[in-house]
Protein backbone atom coordinates (compact mmCIF):
# COMPACT_ATOMS: atom_id res chain seq x y z
CA UNK A 1 0.00 0.00 0.00
CA UNK A 2 1.40 3.39 -0.67
CA UNK A 3 0.99 6.08 2.62
CA UNK A 4 2.59 9.77 1.79
CA UNK A 5 3.76 8.47 -1.86
CA UNK A 6 5.58 5.31 -0.36
CA UNK A 7 5.49 2.08 -0.67
CA UNK A 8 4.47 0.45 3.08
CA UNK A 9 3.59 -2.87 4.05
CA UNK A 10 0.43 -2.68 6.13
CA UNK A 11 -1.25 -5.51 8.37
CA UNK A 12 -4.67 -4.91 9.17
CA UNK A 13 -6.27 -7.04 12.39
CA UNK A 14 -8.95 -5.35 12.48
CA UNK A 15 -13.07 -7.21 11.92
CA UNK A 16 -14.71 -4.98 9.28
CA UNK A 17 -17.20 -5.05 12.06
CA UNK A 18 -14.44 -2.73 14.19
CA UNK A 19 -14.30 -0.07 11.78
CA UNK A 20 -17.20 2.37 12.59
CA UNK A 21 -15.66 2.73 16.16
CA UNK A 22 -12.66 2.81 16.12
CA UNK A 23 -11.80 6.23 15.33
CA UNK A 24 -8.88 7.31 17.27
CA UNK A 25 -5.90 5.52 16.29
CA UNK A 26 -2.83 5.58 18.98
CA UNK A 27 0.34 5.44 16.65
CA UNK A 28 3.67 4.29 17.89
CA UNK A 29 7.09 3.18 16.86
CA UNK A 30 7.82 -0.87 17.90
CA UNK A 31 11.43 -1.02 18.98
CA UNK A 32 11.31 -4.57 18.97
CA UNK A 33 10.09 -5.03 15.14
CA UNK A 34 12.04 -2.22 13.76
CA UNK A 35 14.92 -3.24 11.85
CA UNK A 36 14.19 -6.78 11.10
CA UNK A 37 11.64 -9.26 9.30
CA UNK A 38 8.64 -6.86 7.60
CA UNK A 39 10.75 -3.94 8.53
CA UNK A 40 14.16 -5.03 7.86
CA UNK A 41 14.96 -1.37 6.03
CA UNK A 42 13.22 0.81 8.18
CA UNK A 43 11.08 0.85 10.96
CA UNK A 44 7.75 -1.08 12.29
CA UNK A 45 4.68 0.84 13.57
CA UNK A 46 1.69 0.21 15.15
CA UNK A 47 -1.92 1.67 15.48
CA UNK A 48 -4.35 0.71 18.31
CA UNK A 49 -7.97 1.90 16.80
CA UNK A 50 -10.04 2.56 19.42
CA UNK A 51 -13.25 4.44 20.75
CA UNK A 52 -12.96 8.26 21.42
CA UNK A 53 -14.29 7.67 25.12
CA UNK A 54 -11.17 4.92 25.02
CA UNK A 55 -8.22 6.73 23.89
CA UNK A 56 -6.63 8.04 27.32
CA UNK A 57 -6.94 4.57 28.32
CA UNK A 58 -4.97 2.71 25.35
CA UNK A 59 -2.39 5.73 24.89
CA UNK A 60 -1.54 4.96 28.89
CA UNK A 61 -1.27 0.97 27.76
CA UNK A 62 0.93 1.69 24.82
CA UNK A 63 2.39 4.36 26.52
CA UNK A 64 3.45 1.91 29.53
CA UNK A 65 4.35 -0.97 27.00
CA UNK A 66 8.19 -2.15 26.94
CA UNK A 67 8.45 -1.95 23.11
CA UNK A 68 6.87 1.30 21.55
CA UNK A 69 8.01 5.02 21.45
CA UNK A 70 6.91 8.23 19.76
CA UNK A 71 3.28 7.52 20.65
CA UNK A 72 1.00 9.86 19.73
CA UNK A 73 -3.05 10.09 18.94
CA UNK A 74 -4.97 11.19 16.31
CA UNK A 75 -8.15 10.56 14.57
CA UNK A 76 -7.87 7.17 12.05
CA UNK A 77 -8.78 9.33 9.04
CA UNK A 78 -5.85 11.48 9.73
CA UNK A 79 -3.32 8.64 10.08
CA UNK A 80 0.15 9.18 8.72
CA UNK A 81 3.73 7.11 9.48
CA UNK A 82 6.96 9.28 9.29
CA UNK A 83 9.11 8.57 6.20
CA UNK A 84 11.44 5.64 7.85
CA UNK A 85 8.49 3.68 8.01
CA UNK A 86 8.35 0.25 5.85
CA UNK A 87 5.72 -1.80 8.09
CA UNK A 88 2.41 -0.90 10.10
CA UNK A 89 0.21 -2.94 12.13
CA UNK A 90 -3.13 -1.95 12.81
CA UNK A 91 -5.31 -3.06 15.51
CA UNK A 92 -8.38 -2.66 16.85
CA UNK A 93 -9.42 -2.40 20.71
CA UNK A 94 -13.07 -3.91 21.41
CA UNK A 95 -14.41 -4.02 25.01
CA UNK A 96 -12.36 -7.26 26.04
CA UNK A 97 -8.75 -5.76 24.66
CA UNK A 98 -6.29 -5.68 27.97
CA UNK A 99 -5.50 -1.81 27.53
CA UNK A 100 -9.23 -1.63 28.49
CA UNK A 101 -8.68 -3.72 31.84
Amino acid sequence: MDIDGRRVKVEDHREVEHYAAGTMAVLARDTFMSGWGEARDGESWAAWCCRPEDREQVLAWVKARGDTQDVSCVEYQFLSVPPTCVHISIYSVTDNHRALQ
